[in-house]
């Protein structure tokens, strides 16, 4: 047996200690030390308290084990850890081994009142586009100097709790890589919209991602019960996060939205300081009556179902010149659904009327259909109506113009034909629709002459 020594009581006060790592070439350095280390015997227990500065945090630290000689030796030997700072806060109750190099394995806890003040902390990396505050983990550790995996952890991201795996390492290139399986109850990203506003109203750049892309690497499987974003809401989520060559992408696999499904990426990268933004997806058999209560257009409503493909994409350098960017087109497609608000039928034939009883034609009514298609393109603050046409049993409709999204301006002109076996199979008609998406006007289309000529013009389209 080993001869049992008595290292005793040792104490550092005021002191500095320089960290050299000379397989990754890392140089620390500890300030302001003051630590107790309390070893009696060899045979025995050893602990070390204290506390220390590091990269201008004051850290509060409190480690033991039962067994520093086999520990040492690298057999394991039970470790209790406990690190405390305004950065962070760590806890650890498990074996601890050298045999190749520091391993911990056992049950931990972890916890950030700010992710960017600990990433900034970790790497001293500026501008993150990170708008995460609290984070929090609980599970078991399996830890060596290169790679943290806690698997059976519980996980609190601001107000978003989740359970799942998690694992983060750092390569070759000194380039960090995560991977985690997660699974939310609710995930309500609202939050961070509205703090990245705020920051953008403030004069700072919510959207700077460039200094966190550049050294980090993930692949994230995320599934959500519930996903908010303001009033838009998705079930049953399921997708995958990913970082790679400085370009992250959120894959959606599948996910219930507007009892329809919707599929997609979103995809974001840096270049110059600006941040590119781009999109591209399809939404399936979606409610026209949940899309009525989403676009809350006043005295409008849809019923039946639609689908939709959609892109777009965007460069700015902040949020405001994202939407001012922006250039995106939507193609819909729906069948056996109707519009509540408007009457296409009677607004044919009162304009086609050639009596000037027949009255002025009015926003109110109802027009079912049987097929609905059509494209709305957006660039910047208008949306483009291109060709939208609605076939109901005697009119079909084609709706082309623009509406300004800030604004509310409309300037949008309806092409009224009867369809095949129509009883007025000459009545064609053109309304122009204007005024504001809350006040709109209908008219007899101003560009139709008084002379006579306006069926000519309504079927050639001029």
């Amino acid at each position: 047996p080993l001869e049992v020594m008595q290292p005793g009581s040792f104490r550092i006060v005021d002191g500095v200690v320089h960290l050299d790592n000379g397989e990754g070439g890392l140089v620390e350095k500890l300030t302001n030390v003051n630590a107790t280390l309390d070893w009696p015997t060899t045979a025995t227990a050893a602990s070390l308290l204290g506390n220390a500065v590091w990269r201008g945090e004051v850290f509060k630290f409190d480690l033991s084990a039962a067994s520093p000689l086999q520990m040492l030796a690298g057999s394991a030997s039970k470790t209790n850890i406990k690190v405390d700072s305004a950065a962070l806060g760590f806890s650890f109750v498990g074996d601890a081994n050298m045999l190749a190099g520091f391993h911990l394995t056992g049950p931990a806890k972890f916890s950030t009142p700010s992710v960017n003040r600990l990433v900034a902390l970790a790497g001293a990396i500026e501008g993150t586009g990170s708008n995460l505050g609290a984070f929090s983990a609980e599970g078991v550790l399996n830890a060596t100097p290169t790679q943290i995996q806690m698997s059976d952890a519980a996980i609190a991201i601001d107000n978003n709790r989740c359970k799942g795996i998690f694992q983060i390492a750092r390569n070759d290139n000194n380039r960090l890589q995560a991977s985690a399986t997660l699974a939310f109850s609710d995930l309500d990203l609202t939050p961070y919209l509205g703090i990245a506003e705020q920051q953008e109203r403030a004069g700072d750049n919510a959207l700077s991602v460039s200094g966190l892309l550049a050294v980090f690497d993930a692949d994230l499987r995320i599934s959500a019960e519930r996903a908010l974003l303001g009033s838009f809401e998705a079930r049953d989520l399921a997708g995958a996060l990913s970082v790679r060559n400085s370009e992250l992408a959120f894959d959606v696999g599948n996910s219930t939205v507007m009892g329809g499904s919707l599929t997609g990426k979103i995809m974001l990268a840096a270049s110059q300081g600006k941040t590119i933004l781009t999109t591209e997806g399809a939404l399936n058999g979606v409610s026209m009556p949940d899309v009525s209560r989403y676009l809350a257009i006043p005295g409008f409503s849809f019923t039946g179902k639609a689908n939709a493909k959609f892109q777009s994409s965007s460069t700015g350098s902040g949020l405001q010149e994202l939407r001012d960017n922006i250039k995106a087109t939507l193609d819909l497609s729906g069948q056996d659904g109707s519009v509540e608000g408007i009457d296409f039928s009677a607004m044919r034939k009162v304009l086609a009327a050639k009596s000037a009883t027949a009255g002025e034609p009015v926003l109110s009514g109802k027009s079912a259909y049987s097929r609905m298609s059509g494209r709305i393109a957006i660039s910047g603050r208008t949306a483009w109506f291109r060709e939208l046409t609605f076939k109901g049993s005697d009119t079909l409709a084609g709706i082309y113009g623009r509406a300004e999204l800030g604004s509310g301006g409309l300037a949008i002109r309806a092409r009224l034909s009867p369809v095949e076996g129509a009883s007025d199979r000459d009545a064609y008609a053109l309304a122009f629709i204007g005024g504001t998406i809350k006040a709109p006007l209908v008219m007899r289309d101003p560009a139709i002459s008084r002379n006579g000529q306006k069926q000519d013009q309504d079927r050639t389209g001029t």
